[in-house]
């Protein structure tokens, strides 16, 4: 069952691909990437990450992993329930967050060498907490809608920014009960092929 599931998605991929993009060569990109991510609450936390993904008739699917180092801030401990200190103390708090997902893009090539790439990505996030009131690794989803500028350095090299509004579904004792949302930026280096 699995075998015709694969086959039948696959046939159907192929014939909704215009005429056009069945000549068009598979294009497969790798990138690192640097940059930071903000958000309302917090101070801009350095990132670095890497991204692979494939382009076929304009269509751009890819994976991605960003490391998100946040900072520590002072916090209080919960009043009550598991974990609440005996005495009162204070305490600081360090996150960090690492997101990993898909995204899913359109190439728009103006130009011969450049490349803009509106898309969208969603996965989860796992934060981590340096401090036991806040329970360890938590997984949230997230969304991210952005769009990545590519320039072609020769035929295999790029560089690259993106520009992305990071929302992830936090709710937690440390965070708004809202979904807040961050501006994340990345400069990249990869390679096509």
């Amino acid at each position: 069952m699995p075998r015709l599931v694969t086959t039948a998605g696959a046939a159907l991929l192929a014939c909704a691909l215009p005429a056009s993009a069945h000549a068009e060569p598979l294009g497969l990109e790798v990138a690192a990437q640097a940059g930071f991510g903000t958000g309302v609450e917090t101070p801009p936390a350095p990132a670095v990450g890497a991204r692979a993904g494939a382009s076929i008739a304009s269509l751009y699917f890819g994976v991605a992993v960003v490391e998100y180092f946040g900072s520590t801030k002072p916090t209080a401990p919960p009043t009550n329930g598991p974990g609440a200190p005996t005495s009162s103390t204070s305490a600081s708090l360090g996150v960090d967050d690492l997101l990993y997902g898909i995204a899913l893009g359109y190439d728009i090539k103006p130009l011969a060498p450049l490349t803009l790439r509106p898309q969208v990505g969603a996965g989860l996030a796992r934060v981590s907490c340096s401090d036991h009131w806040c329970g360890g690794d938590v997984s949230y989803p997230y969304v991210e809608p952005g769009a990545t500028v590519l320039l072609a350095l020769g035929k295999y090299v790029f560089v690259g920014v993106d520009v992305n509004l990071l929302v992830v579904a936090v709710q937690s004792a440390f965070t708004p009960k809202n979904a807040p949302a961050s501006l994340t930026m990345h400069g990249q280096l990869g390679v096509r092929f």
